[in-house]
């Protein structure tokens, strides 16, 4: 390495100062308000921080991912460990390491691009959900897939009792009997599962799920594990059942739907 290569690597650590007490989970969103934001100022632009710091993100990992593996991580022989085949040359190494160089022209680039384009570079908007269950399940931490497979078992689980509660005049009682011993079940579950100040909806779900699976035999003949959970999300929905502390979700759900909308 050149002496003026080394000057200038120094000078670049040289400003770095590092904060050991930020954890990762802070980056996407410490990152865009802390690098790329000052970065716009002094630019003049009035582009999205997040746009700029995704442009300029996405160009690192493809360099990253594109150049493949670095078995040795790039260090010196004498500290690398041992790998099979014949010694590499600082020059090979150099040559490795090549692909993976971003420049200061690079990241430019990439800046001016997301300001000319930014929403090319802007995070797809997440899917806005107003069903009671759905912002219930949303707050206690559950993924998106739980709480699609939720939605429609509620569905599966109102469609099961349409016809009956218009033909069958015992199909309430029947109905409100199984809601009792849903409802008992979902309690001795949350009492498992509940942790203060923690998202414990993916665990009641699951806990849930179990419960059913061992009392499945004492379920009516025509229902199974799923309709009966299915039955939860519908308890869920009219908000006697819960996959986080309670809150008001009339004032989410109005928070979240449009003028005019609706939501159930």
């Amino acid at each position: 390495m050149l002496p003026e290569h080394r000057e200038q690597i120094t000078r670049f650590l040289s400003v770095f100062t590092v904060q050991d007490s930020v954890t990762r989970k802070y980056a996407p969103h410490a990152a865009p308000s802390m690098y790329a934001q000052p970065v716009l100022d002094k630019l003049g632009s009035a582009a999205p921080a997040g746009a700029v710091w995704e442009a300029v993100l996405a160009l690192f990992r493809v360099r990253m991912r594109a150049a493949g593996p670095t078995p040795s991580g790039g260090l010196p022989t004498v500290l690398a460990f041992p790998i099979a085949g014949a010694a590499l040359t600082s020059g090979d190494r150099e040559t490795e390491l090549t692909s993976r160089i971003v420049t200061l022209t690079d990241i430019d680039l990439a800046i001016q691009t997301a300001i000319a384009h930014p929403t090319g570079f802007a995070p797809l908007p997440r899917l806005v959900r107003t069903s009671r269950l759905a912002i219930k399940m949303e707050v206690g931490g559950c993924s998106d897939n739980t709480v699609e497979r939720a939605e429609q078992l509620r569905s599966d689980w109102t469609e099961h009792w349409r016809d009956s509660l218009a033909f069958d005049p015992e199909a309430r009682a029947r109905q409100q009997r199984l809601n009792r011993a849903l409802l008992r079940i979902n309690d001795a579950a949350a009492e498992q599962v509940k942790r203060p100040g923690t998202a414990w909806g993916p665990h009641l779900w699951r806990e849930l799920e179990a419960a059913l699976d061992r009392q499945q035999r004492t379920l009516p003949d025509d229902m199974d594990v799923d309709l009966a959970l299915g039955g939860l999300c519908e308890l869920s929905n009219r908000c006697q059942v819960w996959f986080s502390e309670g809150f008001d979700v009339a004032s989410e759900q109005a928070r979240r739907r449009p003028v005019g909308g609706g939501g159930s």
